[in-house]
């Protein structure tokens, strides 16, 4: 498994309470992607452990020319990006 971002792996301390399901990313560099194939990412979430399962929020996939994002807040919702930087943006939270 290949990581996309460089940034430091969650720290145990940096495990916030949630309330209600969990909100989303507020920051890009809290997106992390995880090559889980030559098409596929898992997405998670670095303000959690990635051991709890907490930390995974969707999967990005590749479809032709696109970016098929799937967020496991809405599983039944898929949109399309066209590179995977912009799929990745998907997951922060819009203001």
């Amino acid at each position: 498994m290949t990581t996309i971002d460089t940034c430091s792996a969650a720290r145990p301390d940096n495990d916030p309470p949630v309330t209600g399901f969990r909100a989303a990313p507020r920051a890009l560099e809290d997106v992390r992607l995880d090559r889980v194939s030559s098409t596929e990412w898992r997405v998670s979430d670095r303000r959690f452990l990635t051991e709890t399962g907490r930390a995974i929020i969707g999967v990005i996939d590749r479809v032709g020319p696109a970016y098929r994002v799937t967020s496991l807040r809405d599983p039944d919702h898929t949109e399309f990006y066209g590179s995977l930087a912009a799929a990745r943006g998907a997951f922060v939270e819009r203001t």
